[in-house]
């Protein structure tokens, strides 16, 4: 519930509110979280905040968060209603019900301003003086019809601009007394196939006139219409008149049409004597989806049904008996189809009694330009249609449920299936989805167009659109060696990834986001012993030293402490000076210890231990700290880069927590931090670089550390090229593939194209596999700092992987189609290039499953959706590697 404060603005604004039509929006957590219409102001937003214990879930949730209301004052409800629309669809808010997009529906259009209409199958309606019917959820069914339409009515189906060539009161014709027409956008040879075959009488070349065709047209718009009865009347007419004219040819034409026509009215299910025009709008709540059915009744008879699913968008918070909601839905989904599509009956049946019928139709009336009428029917045939209409409501959510459940266990289902059996877990054994796979097969005939393939999954499905290729280059014709071309794929593939592999230490530290260590207040002294508490230490007396952990949400989830312990010692230089000697003048100096290291029970696994040492470690100078810990908890510390201290190495100050830890642990350890010598990844790189003759130098030094890590000097020679020089790495960081990250920085940094570095032979094989290029020719002040034993390297920023939208996505797995030999030419291609992804085999007998590491197969359950995931993937694979295969030789026996 809001606060006292807030509350009290709130009961200001309730007051300060008008009594005039508008809308409102509730405010909190710095966004819009509810829009609504109200045609009094002051009188609806009240309502929200009287004493009723019978609210919905969804009110509940939006009171407790509402900071603020804003309003806006309109002249009508029915203004107020088309911007609240306007304002949900612009702004989205948490806990109003949020409609499907229209583009996701197909309508079957009909030209009116050329002189031969076409008919079409579009996605979006405009104002262009067209008719449209539709929306149809489906576009396959609207095609359907079109097909339909062109088997009953000759009419033409192309993108060709034709107009008639008129002549005073007529039109001009050629010697065969065809009508010359004018043909624009010329994208197909005319007159084509459809006229041969009798669907078209060829407008193109004039064997119609625009009169003539446009009567098929009409007829096709009263067929949409659901006017049956009038296009069967107009066709016995127009036989009549043709067997009286001997025209038996075009008579059976009609004849045939009209039998047709006939066919179709008999398949209209419902049918009234009325001849009324309506439509029957119902709909169930299922989950956070409602599911609409509408049935389309024109002059009396049921001339088209549609199913729409609504995603509320409201998780969790929908209730199917909250009549508000129902209320909120019923209205926008009316509001979402009328105003996409062209066809408005007279009347409007729904389910919904507190429905506000009223600003509905003068909004209907607006969109039809004629009065639309709403009814809740209570009994009666247009009750019973309602009910009917209800049935396949519910019926289209059983099949919808039933297709989904089956789908998704197929898709996402079968992605977390096979990472269970993949043993695929975060750090507390929850099992991860593996939504993008990625599965490589090799193709050849005999050694021959040796290519590659790479088929891509997502959450389960194909990504056609990612698929890629390749050509092998390290075989030549007639070689057959499907290890090394495997080799050669992942390779090529991995360089890719190589510069944005994304390391567990990487995902931790990005899951630190929103974390704060802080000093410890004076008044948080009760706290602190909370939590020391939780850890079995003795209450402290102060919270000097003690550091706190908040998340996101400020709550105090985690404690350390750093104790400053004064020790006496005799310097080096004063040893012989005090031999024999008992009266010494001693030197202070502090001992750091870091104790108390405290994680909530709900907050573990995130590693927020090494979080609060980091930010500790670089809040001190101090070159060294220990710790105290149990045996059990000494591989947790070493991973960070505390290592352990030797018994006679151990200053006495500690052993007051030794005791104390031998009492809590079976086995204890005291462990130091050198800054000055150890190394931890867990401290980002930070740079800061200075001007020294006319070069730029650049320091990195370690986010804990104050010890410089990496030094190089860049001098930019000009725009074209830069020189790398007098490069250092601290001793602790060799080895550990920092020296490249810090190159990765300087080339993004300095705007240069090249980038030359002079080095040893003996050391230039790292660079080469990282990107460098040996060269002979360089400019001059590259070229006098070459000895005797060095070689150039150079590397070109024009060279780097071109981006690539499905290359530059990294997969949760690799599927190789082969067994153990094959996945180890992907293993050693993976240790080649640096990138630690995770790697599977598929063997082709017996379907079983090879991880690195492991020689016994991971066999899956036969015909389990894992099972059927990964042969799809690998057949899809299968599948484009031998059709690029195909592709290539037919290419090579054309030449």
């Amino acid at each position: 519930m809001p606060d006292k404060k807030t509350k009290e603005k709130l009961d200001a604004i309730l007051k300060s509110l008008p009594l005039t039509p508008g809308v409102y929006k509730f405010i909190g957590e710095d966004k819009v979280l509810y829009i609504g219409k109200a045609k009094n102001l002051k009188n609806r937003v009240k309502t929200y905040f009287g004493n009723d214990d019978n609210r919905s879930q969804r009110l509940k949730k939006l009171l407790e968060k509402v900071e603020d209301i804003e309003f806006i004052e309109v002249d009508s409800e029915l203004e107020a209603f088309i911007l609240e629309t306007n304002l949900i669809k612009e702004l989205h808010p948490k806990y109003n019900v949020l409609m499907k997009d229209d583009k996701n529906y197909a309508y079957i259009k009909v030209t009116q301003n050329e002189d031969y209409p076409r008919i079409e199958v579009v996605r979006q309606m405009e104002k262009d003086g067209a008719r449209y019917f539709g929306p149809k959820t489906s576009a396959t069914s609207a095609r359907e019809m079109v097909d339909l339409l062109h088997k009953l009515f000759r009419f033409r189906n192309c993108k060709l601009g034709i107009c008639a060539v008129k002549k005073d009161s007529g039109y001009l014709r050629d010697d065969d007394e065809n009508i010359k027409v004018e043909v624009t956008n010329k994208v197909v040879s005319y007159p084509c196939l459809e006229y041969h075959i009798k669907r078209c009488d060829a407008p193109c070349v004039g064997r119609v006139t625009p009169e003539e065709y446009k009567k098929n047209i009409l007829e096709i718009i009263a067929f949409l219409e659901g006017k049956h009865d009038t296009v069967t009347e107009y066709l016995k007419q127009r036989m009549d008149i043709a067997v009286k004219d001997k025209n038996f040819e075009y008579a059976a034409r009609l004849r045939d049409k009209f039998l047709a026509i006939e066919k179709v009215q008999e398949r209209q299910k419902i049918s009234e004597a009325n001849f009324e025009s309506r439509d029957v709008i119902s709909f169930v709540i299922r989950a956070e989806s409602a599911f609409f059915n509408l049935f389309v009744v024109r002059d009396g008879k049921l001339i088209n049904q549609e199913n729409f699913v609504i995603d509320t968008k409201l998780k969790g918070l929908v209730d199917p008996r909250d009549k508000e909601l129902r209320v909120e839905i019923l209205e926008r989904f009316m509001k979402g189809y009328y105003e996409n599509t062209g066809d408005l009956p007279k009347e409007i049946l729904v389910s919904e009694e507190d429905i506000d019928m009223s600003f509905l139709e003068e909004w209907l009336f607006m969109q039809a330009q004629f009065k639309v009428a709403i009814h809740v029917p209570k009994k009666g045939k247009k009750s019973k249609l309602l009910e009917l209409s209800l049935k396949n409501a519910e019926s289209f959510a059983k099949q919808c449920q039933v297709k989904w459940d089956t789908e998704s266990a197929r898709t996402v289902g079968a992605c977390t299936d096979l990472a269970e059996a993949l043993e695929v877990a975060d750090s507390n054994g929850e099992i991860i989805p593996l939504k993008r796979i990625e599965c490589f097969d090799i193709s050849h005939i005999s050694g021959h167009e040796t290519v590659a393939s790479m088929a891509v999954f997502e959450n389960g499905k194909p990504k056609k659109s990612d698929y890629r290729h390749f050509t092998i280059k390290t075989l030549g014709q007639g070689d057959i060696d499907d290890f090394k071309s495997m080799e050669e794929v992942l390779a090529r593939r991995l360089r890719y990834l190589k510069n944005q592999s994304v390391s567990k230490v990487d995902l931790l530290m990005a899951s630190w986001k929103g974390y704060k260590l802080r000093k410890a207040k004076k008044d948080e002294l009760k706290i602190v012993n909370e939590f020391k508490n939780k850890g079995g230490w003795n209450k402290a007396s102060d919270v000097k030293g003690y550091f706190l952990l908040e998340d996101p949400d400020v709550k105090i989830v985690g404690l350390c402490c750093l104790d400053e312990k004064a020790v006496t010692f005799i310097p080096p230089s004063s040893v012989k000076k005090v031999k024999n000697t008992d009266n010494v003048t001693l030197k202070s100096n502090v001992i750091h210890h870091l104790k108390n290291v405290y994680i909530d029970e709900n907050e573990r696994g995130k590693g927020l231990g090494r979080f609060m040492i980091s930010k500790v470690l670089g809040e001190i100078d101090a070159p060294v700290v220990y710790i105290v810990t149990g045996v059990e908890l000494q591989k947790y510390y070493e991973e960070f880069g505390f290592m352990s201290v030797q018994k006679k190495s151990v200053p006495s100050e500690l052993e007051d927590s030794i005791e104390a830890c031998e009492k809590k642990y079976s086995g204890v350890v005291v462990m130091q931090f050198d800054k000055e010598k150890m190394y931890s990844k867990y401290g980002q790189l930070k740079t800061k670089s200075v001007q020294a003759d006319g070069s730029d130098v650049m320091e990195f030094s370690g986010g804990i550390f104050k010890t410089q890590v990496h030094r190089l000097q860049v001098q930019v020679l000009d725009k074209k090229g830069a020189f790398i020089s007098n490069i250092e790495i601290s001793n602790a960081y060799k080895g550990r593939g920092i020296e490249f990250e810090v190159l990765e920085k300087v080339y993004k940094d300095i705007d240069a194209s090249t980038f030359y570095i002079v080095c040893d032979e003996k050391i230039a094989e790292e660079y080469l596999k990282n990107g460098y290029e040996e060269i002979k020719t360089a400019p001059d002040a590259v070229l006098k700092n070459v000895g005797k034993g060095d070689v150039i390297l150079a590397h070109y920023k024009s060279h780097q992987q071109k981006a690539d939208a499905s290359f530059s996505s990294f997969p949760d797995l690799i599927v190789i189609d082969g067994g153990k030999g094959q996945l180890s030419s992907a293993v050693k291609a993976t240790v080649d290039s640096g990138v630690n992804v995770r790697l599977c085999s598929l063997a082709k007998k017996q379907e079983d499953i090879y991880v690195p590491g492991t020689s016994d197969p991971i066999h899956l359950e036969k015909d389990s959706n894992a099972q059927y995931l990964v042969q799809r993937i690998r057949d899809e694979a299968h599948r484009f590697a031998i059709t690029h295969n195909r592709a290539r030789r037919e290419k090579e026996m054309l030449k």
